[in-house]
């Protein structure tokens, strides 16, 4: 197993058309894989390879896993012999799908896997992350970190500091090109309709329009089909269809009743012994209790507890949706929301309506192929508008140029992730609308869309944390820095810029505030400053400063006669005096920032010089008490060798409360209670 990590727009998806072709060469074949039926039509196209889902894959695979021996688990080794797996887009792809992907590709005796993604995009629906998690173990990783799609200055700065976990930056970069709606009359969802509704038919074809969730997405895909049937783009009186509107979860969240809303749709698609609920059928919530969903279907009812869904099954066994009305003209654009393999609709690609007469609907598929669809086709309710696209489904395309919709108030949706994807999926324009640009931005740095591993958890791992951002920062400053060597190879000035040009200068940045304390002074007056060899009385400077003393000259401590100054005759540290650093301790100060931003420190409020420890009721300190003279000199001894560190060590005289009376000895014939003996005594 290997990996490649590329940043979006590397080019990712064309690595694979050449790697086919050398493996072709080679007399081996690569086989993709991808998570939806959308990317597998996509790397068919783009590189000219076989694919699947992987669901259908390991579907395919598994029943040789128990039966290893017969004629068909040796027809399909013998198929995959000397093939190559790639998964694309694998960040999307979850912990469970991955395992068994493996299991069933080591049973088939595949020769290599190889999985294609990039981690700071999105993450997998269901549980783990494993993509980022192979990389962060030290899995064989080769990158691709060069950005190839965006083709201004402005957009891949925009790229890289979005790929950085730098949202609220790129959105300054980015400039008037973000339209805030705060106090207008119009709404994020009417300014991006609006404006893809104002370009020309041909513009309209090169401009996506993205939505960061599904409410968004719809009310944008209405206001936009009103405006094409005002302009005459959509023909006809149309046709009123009912769809349905997946809500997705997954199969942990279908185990809890709260997910679960009257007028809801439940389709099952797998079998469910637990439940005993058989494959096909689609009910309709009535009731939802607090422990049970009751459901019909015409005549019969039926009421489970979905708490008993066995978690271990990972399979979707149940699908959600809502039910909506849309109505279809000719010249219509959707998209399938569910897969009609046989007839080449696949999930999440799209159509054109051509033609609507008598209930039937013809659509042209993204293939080219026309199929017409009569009246009661399942395919009529799997389906919806397709103007906007949501961000969660827009992974993997590329446009020339995009509107996006991001709303400040959607806390969970608002997140650095997906805000990657937006940014990352056009190549000459982006413009961003928003409610609030301010609270957006705010929203954008709290939420990093992250989830967290198990291994991450109990300390394992570094995966996604503080300290993994920081190196991929690291290295993004590492390559602009390289780049830059490569300008000075090139005969670029020395005080060439890293960043690309005509860049706006964050003019709506605040400018440093300037320092109020002044540092002429130091604000360091008092005890310790004699033994530094500063001291603070002596200001006889006009401005405040330490007036120079002519007797004393400098030393150079770079001199290989210098007097060691540092210290007195007998290796003890000299109070009150200049100590002379070494030149290695001079280079390792001058890294240390100087911090002239900081407040001078507080003068104590205590007298050192009596150390706080007078004895109550007493007016002279513990010093003037006459304690045994072999132990006075004992610590007059110590208290020499201390001197001079600076350290302001107080006195070592102790009361050793000598003048307390004896303790009294316990009476024998009296008894200790048995209970509370600490507190009694």
């Amino acid at each position: 197993m290997a990996f490649v990590q590329g940043v979006a727009g590397a080019g990712k998806s064309t690595v694979l058309e050449a790697a086919a072709r050398t493996l072709e060469g080679e007399g081996r074949r690569l086989h993709g894989l991808a998570f939806q039926n959308k990317m597998v039509a996509d790397m068919k196209a783009g590189a000219g390879i076989e694919a699947q889902t992987i669901a259908s894959f390991v579907w395919q695979g598994e029943r040789h896993l128990a039966f290893p021996d017969t004629p068909a688990a040796q027809a399909k080794r013998d198929e995959m012999k000397n093939t190559v797996l790639v998964v694309d887009e694998m960040s999307m792809v979850s912990n469970d799908d991955l395992l068994r992907l493996f299991e069933v590709a080591a049973a088939l005796g595949v020769e290599a896997i190889r999985g294609v993604g990039d981690k700071q995009q999105l993450m997998p629906i269901n549980a783990g992350k494993a993509f980022s998690v192979v990389q962060a173990a030290g899995a064989p990783v080769a990158y691709m970190n060069d950005n190839l799609r965006q083709r201004t200055d402005v957009l891949r700065t925009v790229a890289e500091l979005a790929n950085v976990g730098r949202a609220s930056a790129a959105v300054r970069v980015l400039g008037d090109n973000v339209i805030e709606t705060k106090g207008g009359d119009q709404s994020p969802v009417e300014v991006a309709a609006d404006r893809w509704l104002a370009l020309s038919p041909e513009e309209r074809s090169l401009t996506a329009v993205f939505a960061s969730g599904r409410e968004t997405r719809g009310d944008i895909n209405t206001r936009i089909q009103e405006g094409l049937t005002a302009d005459g783009t959509l023909r006809g009186p149309g046709l009123d269809v009912t769809v349905h509107d997946r809500v997705s979860l997954t199969p942990e969240e279908l185990r809890y009743t709260q997910f679960y809303k009257v007028g809801q749709q439940v389709t099952v698609t797998g079998h469910i012994p637990e439940l005993g609920l058989r494959r096909g059928g689609t009910y309709e919530v009535t009731r939802v209790f607090t422990n049970k969903v009751e459901m019909r279907r015409g005549s019969e009812k039926i009421r489970f507890a979905p708490r008993k869904l066995d978690p271990t099954v990972t399979l979707e066994r149940l699908q959600i949706s809502t039910l909506d009305s849309v109505r279809l003209h000719e010249g219509e654009t959707i998209r399938w929301t569910t897969n009609d393999t046989e007839r080449g609709m696949d999930n999440a690609a799209l159509a054109t309506v051509t033609g609507i007469e008598n209930g039937r609907v013809t659509v042209e598929l993204a293939s080219k192929d026309t199929i017409t669809l009569e009246p009661g086709d399942p395919m009529l309710s799997r389906l919806s508008l397709a103007y906007a696209l949501n961000m969660h489904m827009a992974q993997g395309i590329t446009t020339d140029k995009g509107i996006g919709v991001m709303l400040s108030h959607e806390t969970n949706l608002s997140n650095q992730r997906l805000f990657n994807v937006l940014v990352t999926r056009v190549r000459d324009a982006i413009t961003l609308a928003t409610d609030n640009t301010d609270k957006l931005m705010r929203q954008l740095d709290r939420n990093p869309g992250d989830k967290t591993s198990s291994l991450e958890t109990v300390g394992r791992l570094v995966v996604d944390g503080p300290e993994a951002k920081a190196r991929a920062a690291d290295d993004a400053l590492t390559a602009a820095f390289d780049s830059l060597t490569a300008g000075d190879a090139a005969g670029l000035p020395d005080n060439a810029p890293i960043l690309l040009a005509n860049l706006p200068d964050l003019p709506d940045l605040p400018p440093m505030p300037a320092s109020t304390t002044d540092w002429s002074k130091g604000g360091m007056e008092g005890a310790g400053m004699e033994a530094l060899g500063m001291d603070g009385a002596a200001t006889d400077g006009a401005d405040g400063r330490q007036a120079a003393d002519p007797s004393r000259s400098a030393v150079d401590p770079t001199a290989p006669d210098r007097p060691d100054t540092d210290r007195t005759g007998d290796g003890r540290d000299a109070p009150g005096i200049d100590r002379v650093l070494s030149s290695a301790d001079r280079d390792a100060l001058a890294d240390l920032p100087d911090l002239a931003d900081l407040p001078p420190f507080p003068a104590s409020d205590t007298d050192w010089s009596k150390t706080g420890m007078e004895a109550p009721g007493r007016d002279e300190p513990l010093d003037d008490l006459a304690l045994d003279d072999a132990r006075d000199g004992d610590a007059s001894d110590r208290r020499d060798d201390m001197r001079g560190d600076d350290l302001g060590h107080p006195s070592e005289e102790r009361d050793d409360l000598s003048s307390l009376p004896p303790m009294p000895p316990r009476d024998p014939d009296l008894p200790l209670p048995e209970k509370r003996l600490g507190l009694d005594l």
